[in-house]
This record gives structure tokens, sequence and C-alpha cells, in this order.
């Protein structure tokens, strides 16, 4: 494809521009920094992403800011905008669809270049991969061509044709492929800073890639769904049914490369073995890989939440608060709670020789009321533990933090406060947002589907428990342990013709890579120990296999069902039916 470019200079910014669409972006391009007729489609601390529309025409501008010493000398080497630009070219070069880049610019700021520009054109009729998932789910007639499942085994397929042609994303995930809202199999691939071409891309590579775009599909997907999409991928032996692809017209796409030395034909019997074990082998590792990801994502987003924190001292307390709240705001209710304890008032939530919980007002316009929870160390071991280990509320604020790092809700976390003397731990408070004025799980499930004779509510009970199944099945496959998981420690708050679940007590909150089947079953039996007999044995069997992705329960299900209800009832919490197990 012959292109002709231009080089021009304006604003102090040298532009390298597409000749054939110069005229249309000149204005734009003179006017580079004004951004009040832009639409802010992302606005990052060093990355920021506007919409441009011009004669009918949309356009997206990327405007990266350089800082660090670090980043600039690396800019001079090669600047993300050059990268993209010239991935984006070499992949329309080979017939592979992505927006099309129209000019790259780049500005220098006291002799040195911190402000990055590329101008994409905006792909028509298209919406990320996300979007179209998440609009056949809520609505399946809207896109009545096209199923969730077979949408998956396009894009698996698509993935698998780049990956032959020797590319790799790098940062591969369903919002960085667009779909065209008439052709399900017409996709495009954006964001190409980290692409990098192979004549044969070795395994890493590819197993990187695809555990990328498995993570990001991991909260619409069970695992067996996942599974399979694996099996797809690595056999790719189902021809696509689309006639000649418009994603690779120039080029005969071979289907069925090994991925193993030694494996000449994947469907020869006499293979069968050595192809078992090697599927078993590519499972793990790309399980083992996204199991990884999730990890790295997981401690990126947890310091970035921390970082909206600052740390403050007042007379005898360390404070860690959000950067928007005031120091004397704080201690002014922790001496309210403190005076609310003393006094034996009504806004006493929970109150201990270990702990004590209350709900205190505030007059503020975002937030009117705040819970505080007080941790109490008596002896004076804890004390001196606690002073060197992470208290039980630090270890809440962490968890609060890395919780909403992976997208559960809990209730924001305001303030950590923390009383020494002396270097040495005396009382720990936390202050977060005030969820009391909405039921917890077991009292809500009370209220809400007490009747049993009721058609409506049987209905809408049976959609509430396929609900919670899926939070808990959420959580655990990101490998949070709740060492306190009972219903009266989930809030639920509703959402049209849904449930969000909120999660409480957080100071026994873990994060593994993965679970063991001891501690979900362990947190399944706590869960099932404390939710009332109207939720009957149908509904908790219809939890299990939808926390389960299954429909039917095997030997194996069967077993793990009898080691919850054995636990459950040693608990002897609300639940307890007269059998024998």
């Amino acid at each position: 494809m012959n292109r002709r470019f231009k080089k021009y200079f304006s604003n102090n910014v040298r532009w390298l521009v597409n000749a054939d669409v110069f005229g249309t972006l000149k204005e734009k391009l003179d006017s580079i920094d004004d951004n009040r007729n832009l639409e802010t489609v992302r606005d990052y601390k060093n990355k920021k992403i506007f919409k441009y529309s011009h004669n009918h025409e949309s356009f997206y501008i990327k405007h990266y800011i350089v800082k660090h010493w670090k980043k600039i000398i690396r800019s001079y080497i090669y600047p993300t905008t050059k990268k993209e630009w010239f991935n984006a070219h070499k992949l329309l070069n080979n017939q592979v669809l992505t927006a099309e880049p129209l000019a790259v610019g780049e500005k220098k700021r006291h002799g040195l270049r911190k402000d990055y520009y590329l101008i994409l054109k905006a792909i028509p009729n298209s919406i990320t991969v996300r979007e179209l998932l998440v609009e056949i789910q809520q609505s399946s007639a809207s896109y009545p061509q096209v199923s969730k499942n077979a949408l998956l085994r396009e894009i698996i397929f698509y993935v698998r044709k780049i990956h032959d042609h020797g590319i790799f994303h790098g940062d591969l995930h369903i919002k960085n492929i667009l779909v065209n809202i008439d052709n399900a199999t017409l996709f495009y691939i954006i964001d190409l800073e980290q692409v990098k071409y192979r004549r044969v891309l070795p395994l890493s590579l590819r197993i990187l890639d695809v555990s990328r775009l498995l993570y990001s599909i991991m909260d619409i997907c069970t695992n067996e769904e996942i599974t399979e999409l694996i099996d797809l991928y690595k056999t790719f032996a189902t021809p696509l049914q689309t006639g000649n692809s418009k994603n690779f017209p120039s080029q005969r796409i071979t289907r069925n490369l090994p991925f193993f030395s030694g494996v000449k034909n994947v469907f020869s019997s006499e293979n069968h073995a050595s192809i078992y074990k090697d599927s078993e082998i590519f499972h793990q590792a790309v399980f083992k890989k996204i199991y990884w990801i999730r990890y790295k994502l997981w401690c990126g987003r947890t310091r970035k939440c921390m970082k909206r924190d600052k740390v403050t001292s007042h007379n005898n307390y360390i404070v860690n608060m959000r950067n928007e709240w005031d120091i004397k705001t704080l201690i002014g209710l922790i001496n309210e709670h403190i005076l609310s304890l003393k006094e034996g008032r009504d806004n006493i939530l929970k109150v201990s020789s270990k702990i004590g919980i209350t709900s205190v007002p505030l007059s503020t316009e975002s937030t009117k009321r705040v819970c505080i929870k007080e941790y109490k160390y008596l002896s004076f071991s804890k004390q001196l533990l606690y002073s060197f280990h992470n208290s039980p509320a630090r270890r809440a604020w962490f968890a609060a933090h890395g919780l909403m790092a992976l997208n559960f809700q809990v209730p924001e976390p305001i303030a950590l406060c923390e009383e020494k003397r002396f270097g040495i731990l005396k009382k720990s408070f936390i202050i977060m947002e005030d969820a009391s004025a909405f039921l917890p799980c077991n009292k809500y499930v009370i209220e809400k589907f007490g009747d049993p004779h009721d058609e409506v509510i049987y209905r809408r009970k049976q959609r509430f428990v396929s609900c919670l199944a899926e939070s808990f099945r959420q959580l655990h496959d990101s490998g949070v342990y709740h060492g306190d998981l009972k219903a009266n420690n989930i809030i639920v708050t509703e959402s049209n013709d849904t449930w969000n679940f909120f999660y409480l007590d957080l100071d026994r909150v873990w994060f593994k890579k993965w679970l063991t089947l001891r501690k979900k079953i362990k947190n399944l039996s706590q869960l099932n120990a404390s939710l009332p007999h109207c939720i009957t044995y149908t509904d908790r069997l219809r939890f299990y296999r939808t926390y389960a992705g299954v429909k039917n329960l095997n030997d194996e299900n069967k077993r793990i069902v009898r080691a919850i209800v054995r636990l459950s009832i040693q608990r002897k919490h609300v639940w307890n039916p007269k059998i024998r197990m």
C-alpha cells in the first residue's frame, strides 16, 4: 500500500502526516493542545486519548506525556508513538486490520522531548469485543446472528491466525480487539505499542498472549469454557465457515501447526497419548500464566489505589488517609466514636472487649455517615507484635484496596488511624463508608424471600441465588480467601433486576495465586451454615451448580457437596438439617 507523507512544523510540534489527509487535519495540528471541543476517552496521568470529529469523520488523538528521566532517555531512542506508528503500517501492509495511523508528532519542552502525539482514524461501525459480549449477555435478542460461545470461538481462531503469522501483540485483551457490528467474524486489533514480529512465534509468546486474552474474559466465562477455548487454540482443526477471510485475504493459513516437536499429525491414533500429555502441559502452562498475570495486575492496581492515600501524624496518631480528607475532620470523627462507646449511644453497631463499631454522622455532600471500627489490643504481647507486623486494622485497610483493585464491592476505605505511645501500638481505627443502611445477606433473604408460596418471589429467589453463586465463584477464581465469610458479612444492594454484594470484616482476607479445595469448601460451608431455612435444599444445590459451572453433579461434585454439608452441620449456625451424612 503506497502512502505519501508530509513533514509539518507547528506550535513547536514536529509532525509526520499522511499527505492525503493533511488538509483535513491541518486545523487540529495547529491547535493540538486545545482540548475544548474534544471528547475525552481516557485521562491518565501520562496518557490521554481524545476523540476528534471533523466533516462527519472521526479521529482519535493519543497524547503521551513523559516525565521521568529514564522514560525521557528511552523515548529518545524509540518513542511509544513511533512504535505504534510503525507497527500499524506493518500490519496494514500485511493485510491485518487495525486503525490507520494518520499523523505522528513530538514536542520539545526546555530542550527535551516530553510530549508525543499520534492521530489515528476511527474504525467505523465497530465496538470492542468486551462491549459486544456484555450486550449479548444482557439481551441476546439485540444480536441474534451471534452467540457468546460462537463469538469466543471466532476470537480464539483469529488469535491463532495472527500468531501463525508471527505476530505477538503483548497486551491482548478483549478491549483491544474491535469487532464489526454487521460481521462478527471481522476483527481489528488496536493499541500496538508492544507488538513484536517473529518468523515463527515461539510457544512462550503464544502462551503469554493467550493467557492475557483469557484472563480478560474470566469474569464472564467459567473455567470449563476457558479450558475449551484453550483446546480450540491448541488444535485449531475446525475451519471457519466465513468464505474468504477478510482479515487475511492475501495469505493461506496453516491450521494444524503443532506446538511440540515430534508431533507430525495431531489426529493420528499413534500420537494420541503424546498429544494428550502435550495438551495437559499446555493447559497447565496457560493457567499458570493466567494466575501470574492476575497477581501482577492486582499488585499494580493495589499500588495505584494506595497512591491515592497520604500518611500524616497528629498527636499520638499515625494516619493513612485519602487525599481529599482533612486530618482534623478524621480525628474529630474518632473522638465522636470514643464518646459514643463511653456513653452507650444508639449509634453503636457492635461492641466487645476486643472491638467497637459505631456509625457516625458526617455533614458532607458526598458522605453522610461513616463507619468506624476500633481494634483494642489488651495484652502487651499483641501490642508488641502488631507494632512490628500488620495489625488487623492494617490488614483490613490493605484488603479493602486489594478487593477494589479486583473490582469487588467493599465499603470505600477512608482512613486508617493507629495510636502509638513510645513506638508501641495501643489501638487501631479504620474509617470506612457506612453501609449499615443496607441489609446483610441473612436478613435480606428472610425479608425478601420468606414467603415460599409466591411464584414471583420464588423466581426472583432463583435469580438471587445464582447471582450470589456467581459472585462467590469470581471471588475464589481471583484467589481471594475470606476467613469469616458468613452471610452477615455480606451486604446486599439491589440494582435493577440484579444484586451487588459488598464484603465486610476484611481483617481476615488473604490473596493467593489460587485457592485449595479445602479453603473453598470452608468458605462455602460458612455461607451455607449461616443462610436461613427459606433457602431450600434445591436453592443450595442450584447455588453449587452455578458456582461450579456444571449442570449435573458427577461423583467428585457429590463428594464436595457432602463435605460442605458436613462442615456446615458442625458449625451449628442457622442451618441445621436433621440428616445423616
